[in-house]
């Protein structure tokens, strides 16, 4: 059995990281292409009934919205929708915008912080709980990566461990 995974993407129809977006993540999961199934958060969130048709779920970046301004068609469903995920424990992997999401959904705070906007290489560094986790056993200690991003969690929300910080990013 093939795992089907929902990819909730936040992409204006004209944007070229749409498709992009989609076969990176065919490409580094090995999964078949039509088990990568997109879903435009840019029309309507998805249902938690919709979220649980497939076996996971991810959610990547955004090069228009942010969620300090809530700009999204549908933004209040989508946090209730991600505070259900979280709450029934169904996989997830979050990157960029789709990492502070969850993160607001679940009360944490973001902030807009374009001095402290990372497009490029940054170094990365795990945490303790970083260097244990299931994910992470492949990585050093310190990194580089490319993060995008102009807003940025400044406090997590409780029960969430963090699992590497930089310098210009504590989370």
């Amino acid at each position: 059995m093939s795992i089907k995974l929902l990819l909730l993407q936040t992409r204006v129809a004209d944007d070229p990281m749409r498709d992009h977006e989609r076969e990176c993540f065919v490409r580094a999961t090995g999964r078949p292409r039509e088990n990568v199934v997109p879903f435009d958060l840019c029309d309507r969130a998805p249902t938690i009934s919709e979220t649980r048709r497939f076996d996971a779920l991810t959610i990547w970046g955004s090069g228009n919205y942010y969620v300090t301004l809530g700009n999204l068609t549908d933004f209040t469903t989508l946090l209730e929708t991600l505070r259900e995920v979280v709450g029934i424990g169904h996989p997830t992997f979050v990157s960029c915008f789709g990492y502070q999401l969850p993160v607001h959904a679940l009360g944490g705070e973001i902030l807009h912080d374009p001095p402290r906007t990372e497009v490029g290489s940054y170094e990365i560094a795990l945490t303790t709980e970083g260097r244990g986790d299931e994910l992470f056993p492949f990585l050093p200690d310190q990194y580089w990566a490319q993060p995008g991003h102009k807003e940025r969690a400044s406090r997590y929300p409780d029960d969430i461990t963090n699992l590497a910080s930089g310098e210009l990013s504590p989370f």
